[in-house]
């Protein structure tokens, strides 16, 4: 349900009769930049859950974190060194 209405609000409200009918610049603001935004927000966050997964079933731990391997520490080496 979020991931349907998401893309409706922002700084400014978008109405459905505005973005089925092309009232403005609805159209353009929803198809070009919200949903995008959205979709990509969705995509971030499914990926993060699913190398999460990942993590705790290989090593068969609950509270496995990507600590455990080093992952954070290659990470924030990488962001340093970028």
């Amino acid at each position: 349900v979020v991931l349907l209405g998401a893309p409706l609000f922002g700084a400014s409200d978008l109405t459905l009769v505005g973005i089925f009918t092309g009232i403005g610049n609805e159209r353009e603001i929803f198809l070009r930049l919200r949903v995008p935004r959205v979709g990509a927000a969705f995509l971030a966050g499914a990926s993060l859950a699913l190398s999460g997964l990942l993590l705790q079933t290989l090593f068969k731990n609950h509270l496995a974190t990507p600590f455990t391997l080093g992952i954070s520490s290659g990470a924030a080496l990488g962001a340093v060194l970028s």
